[in-house]
């Protein structure tokens, strides 16, 4: 499964999305905290590093998963307090503009 991990996500994304119209999967992929996390998840992208990297390697389990734990809540803290008023401020200058 390792060496085929670039295969697994083009068959999963187009399983996924030709799925999300059944009944269950559709809802799922439609809840709100799952929106609100495919929003940052940009930003967890770019972060993720703090809680991968060699540095946090060799901890307990428990650890790694509040180092993510705390990665995804730092993102969600960025994307209220700069994400959403720089895009608010881009919005109104590019309506400024036109």
């Amino acid at each position: 499964l390792y060496n085929n991990y670039p295969l697994v996500f083009f068959i999963a994304v187009p399983l996924l999305v030709l799925c999300a119209g059944l009944s269950g999967l559709g809802g799922f992929l439609e809840a709100g905290w799952l929106r609100y996390l495919g929003r940052i998840s940009y930003a967890i992208y770019l972060w993720q590093e703090l809680a991968t990297s060699e540095l946090t390697r060799r901890q307990p389990l428990l650890v790694e998963l509040a180092a993510v734990a705390a990665v995804v809540g730092l993102c969600a803290l960025l994307f209220e307090v700069m994400e959403k008023p720089l895009i608010r401020l881009g919005r109104r200058l590019s309506e400024r503009v036109a």
